[in-house]
């Protein structure tokens, strides 16, 4: 492969053969890697061109009005194309594309080999968090004005190009022989490129660079040596080390100091502007510095810690101009098991997800640092795969020829020794339970985003067993005959002879009688959800020990009787090959890893069933589905009513200050509610609030509409027409991005849905989660890349969104509440009611008015700093407790407006 042409096309949609046809077409020729030639030009498609793809490409119908058609220049691009290799990005869409269009002409077909740059980009840069040409473009500092269109995208995927082919010229010999190995069963004619770097290699080998090393035939970067501080020289830094703005006596670093210092329970509540993750970190650090204690931080999120370690530490490090030791700690899953991934990158498969999968750990090897499994964008089928090769190994470690190196037990080795490390509330949780811990000698602790605190404790202590999961393991595992697990384990049982209780046939009816029950629990699931229609909020119904749920907990204990005898036929089975392990061939102990790693995996029935057991005593079971496919969906639910006695007893007692700091801690200035949702009413608590600054808040405008009706008065059908209606108003004003919270799943996708089929706004990208496709991560990041684009979302997934200061506009359709009828909540307030006390002062507004508050923080902060804020919810200035949800924020003026002045405002203010 000498000759590449890089194309991109722009269409009027998705399918020729449906009617749709290309407006512009660009191809790059690349020759040496030089760009030798280009070649680019509109097409008129003969059919209108819909705004929505206007506003994509920037391309019009008057554009195209006196550009050739296809059939005109096809001869042009097959002459372009002669004896080269089709290069795009995302090349399955392109070259489809142009077949059809091609064939649709009557001309002949490309028979070129095709490379697609999206593969590549996933391979060569496993780490990159998104493929999309416009992120890379600014990843790689690429000049890109006019995304999606194609004369200036192909000329960045030509661009791109070349710089992977220079990351390929900077591979070790070793990788590359790998890589061309597994590059047979990639989808686009990669081998044949890899070949030529094969062939090169093996005539001229290079020596390996000095920051890699060959282990056992792998190419992984060496480890650094930490060169730590003494003690005595941290304190003589920081005598000279100047802090007067950020240590002032009342700034949150300096409290946070002296409450460490003292060995407090405190809850800080900072202001919407102060970065606490600065002042907490340089607390930590100054700290530790002082006293040589290590701090532990414990985040709400992987996006938190990834914030923290790339973008605040840096910040502290230069504030205080010296190193300060960080350690990120994850759990063992985390990280990638080498000794497993030597094993299993020698075990033949053809599955791509695993192909893909293996070359990306390849390529990441010999960059990454910390083996932290995070640090890769894989697909689902490669998380799935990768959870085969990470996490604990069956043989003794001394046995591992890969202990040295292993990435878990480095970042373990070098948490004892760092000044601050970096959790989450999930593994910090998990860890806590037992006595001696990875955790237990971290006395000084600071929980970042503490609001959100309780309630991943309730996750953490809870669990969850999905239908599809189930029959994914059991799939695993498959028939016999078939030779998967299951099939397997019988060959190697039968090849050693290893005696068992059962035969294989015995042990399929086992499987089958365990399989037909399981389904017989869950149809029964979606029976009794459907009769109980009254009883479910937002696709959710609890199980009680009640008449109503009879058939259900019937069913699970006939499930839970085949599984006994399941799971002990099957333990009984690994045991016996755990005795022979050491006689086993490397292939073979894979498998029975595997093995053991479903047999894990299964015991999740094992807790499901104590569950079951417990539901009288503060446990809830519920279940989950959505009505549209109710099997393959559903989810029950198991979780603690309440958290309190866990936290006191595993973490509050045993640590010397923990520190909980977030932007929403109070109501009206009062920590009583977040005190008592911690389990802290027993504890001596320090409290303190930090206000935020009025230059801060007055450039922000706070309406609410007061000419659309209150929910209780009119029928929903009603309501959601008329914020509808709104909507369309308020985008037809602002003609740029807008954000709409809603409290409601099921009113969001009635609103979404009423809104596209109206038409009114095809201008706009409509974006809503639970509808679009893709993750809210994925969500988040195509909200950020289009102008005129509108997102809805639910009030309780706010928090896992990112947003820049393009976003200047958001609604909130209600207050957030909870709904009465959710599972938690209801049972907490049942219980306060059955106390004599008012579960809606106590529990339902206190909740509400902290998520609405940080619902403010995160709109209002520095990074977005939105300008427009509109409630669409009249109770905010009609009922008493409206007062308290605008008591709880800084001193907004709240503007009572009508549709038509709110638009007018809202268009002046453009």
């Amino acid at each position: 492969m000498n000759k590449f042409v890089i194309v991109d096309i722009e269409t009027t949609g998705h399918s020729p053969k449906k009617g749709d046809r290309m407006i512009q077409f660009a191809g790059v020729v690349l020759e040496d890697r030089k760009i030798t030639e280009t070649f680019t030009t509109f097409l008129n498609p003969g059919i209108p061109i819909s705004p929505f793809i206007t506003e994509l490409t920037g391309i019009d119908n008057e554009m195209v009005a006196n550009a050739p058609s296809f059939t005109e220049v096809a001869g042009e691009i097959l002459q372009l194309m002669e004896e080269a290799c089709f290069v795009a990005h995302n090349a399955h869409f392109d070259l489809t594309f142009l077949q059809d269009e091609l064939e649709l002409g009557g001309f002949p077909k490309l028979t070129s080999p095709v490379i697609d740059t999206v593969e590549m980009t996933r391979i060569f840069m496993p780490t990159l968090e998104s493929y999309k040409l416009s992120d890379i473009a600014n990843f790689a500092g690429f000049d890109h004005d006019r995304p999606h269109q194609a004369d200036s995208d192909a000329i960045v995927t030509a661009e791109w190009f070349l710089a992977m082919l220079n990351k390929l010229d900077h591979l070790p010999d070793q990788t590359i022989f790998a890589l061309r190995n597994l590059a047979k069963y990639v989808k686009s004619d990669l081998f044949h490129l890899l070949d030529q770097w094969y062939l090169e290699r093996v005539s001229h080998p290079r020596k390996l660079a000095v920051d890699l090393e060959l282990f056992r035939g792998i190419v992984l970067k060496k480890e650094k040596v930490d060169q730590n501080l003494s003690t005595g020289h941290h304190k003589a830094v920081l005598e000279k080390v100047n802090l007067q703005d950020e240590w002032a006596e009342e700034s949150p670093a300096s409290f946070i100091h002296a409450s460490l210092d003292r060995g407090d329970l405190a809850l800080i509540e900072t202001g919407a502007e102060t970065n606490h993750k600065f002042s907490y970190l340089l607390a930590a650090a100054v700290f530790s510095m002082q006293k040589n204690k290590p701090v532990l931080v414990a985040t709400a999120t992987v996006h938190d810690q990834q914030v923290i370690l790339q973008e605040i530490i840096p910040q502290v490090r230069s504030c205080l101009a010296q190193p300060i030791s960080v350690q990120l700690l994850k759990g063992r899953n985390r990280y990638l098991n080498l000794w497993k991934f030597e094993r299993i990158l020698h075990e033949h498969s053809e599955h791509y997800d695993e192909v893909i999968t293996k070359m990306q750990i390849l390529v990441w090897l010999t960059e990454t640092e910390t083996g932290d499994c995070d640090e890769l964008n894989l697909s689902t089928g490669g998380w799935q795969f990768l959870r085969r090769i990470s996490g604990i190994q069956i043989d003794k470690e001394g046995s591992n020829p890969w202990f040295d190196r292993d990435f878990y037990r480095k970042a373990v080795t070098k948490a004892s020794a760092a000044q601050i490390v970096v959790t989450n509330h999930h593994y910090l949780l998990t860890n806590v339970e037992e006595e001696n811990n990875i955790f237990s000698d971290f006395e000084y602790v600071i929980i970042d985003e503490a609001h959100l605190f309780e309630n991943n404790a309730l996750s953490v202590f809870g669990m969850k067993l999905t239908y599809r999961r189930m029959k994914f393991l059991l799939n695993q595992l498959g028939p016999i005959e078939q030779m998967k697990v299951s099939g397997k384990i019988d060959a190697i049982l039968t090849k050693y002879n290893l005696p068992v209780t059962y035969n294989a046939e015995k042990v399929q009816l086992i499987i089958h009688d365990f399989l037909e029950r399981l389904d017989e629990f869950f149809q029964t699931c979606v029976a009794v959800y459907k009769q109980n229609n009254k009883n479910i909020y937002n696709g959710k119904i609890v199980i009680e020990n009640t008449p109503i749920f009879s058939d259900i907990l019937y069913s699970w204990e006939r499930v839970y009787d085949a599984f006994t005898v399941f799971f002990s036929c099957l333990e009984e089975r690994l045991n016996q090959l755990f005795r022979y392990y050491h006689f086993l061939s490397e292939q073979e102990k894979m498998t029975v890893e595997d093995f053991s790693l479903l047999l894990t995996d299964l015991t999740i029935l094992k807790q499901m069933n104590m569950e079951f057991q417990d539901l009288q005593n503060n446990k809830l079971i519920w279940l989950d589905m959505d009505e549209r496919n109710p099997l393959t969906s559903i989810v029950i639910h198991s979780q603690p009513l309440y958290v309190e006695d866990d936290l006191a007893k595993t973490l509050y007692l045993r640590k010397k200050a923990i520190i909980f700091i977030s932007n929403a801690l109070t109501v009206e200035d009062s920590f009583q509610y977040m005190i008592k949702k911690l389990g802290l009413n027993d504890f001596p608590v320090v409290t303190k609030q930090f206000y935020s600054t009025e230059s801060f808040y007055k450039q922000i405008r706070l309406y609410s509409l007061n000419d659309l009706p209150n929910i209780s008065e009119v029928k929903e059908e009603e309501y959601i027409e008329k914020i509808s209606n709104s909507i369309i108003a308020i985008a037809t004003t602002l003609e740029r991005k807008l954000l709409i919270l809603f409290s409601s799943n099921e009113m969001l996708k009635k609103t979404y849905h009423l809104i596209k089929d109206s038409g009114a706004l095809d201008e706009y990208l409509l974006m809503a989660q639970g509808v679009s496709s893709g993750s809210l991560h994925r969500l988040s990041k195509q909200f950020s890349r289009f102008d005129k684009v509108i997102l809805f979302i639910s009030n309780s997934n706010l928090e896992q969104f990112s947003f820049d200061q393009s976003l200047q506009t958001a609604i909130m359709v209600r207050l957030p509440f909870l709904s009465p009828n959710e599972p938690v909540h209801y049972h907490r307030a049942k219980a306060l009611k059955n106390k004599g006390i008012n579960s809606f002062q106590t529990l339902s507004l206190p909740e509400a008015v902290i998520r609405f508050k940080q619902g403010f923080v995160k709109l209002m902060n520095p990074g977005t700093k939105i300008r427009e804020w509109i409630i669409f919810d009249k109770r905010i200035y009609s009922t008493s407790y409206g007062r308290t949800f605008l008591h709880s924020i800084p001193p907004v003026p709240l503007e009572k407006v009508d549709l038509t002045l709110l638009c007018k405002k809202l268009d002046n203010d453009s």
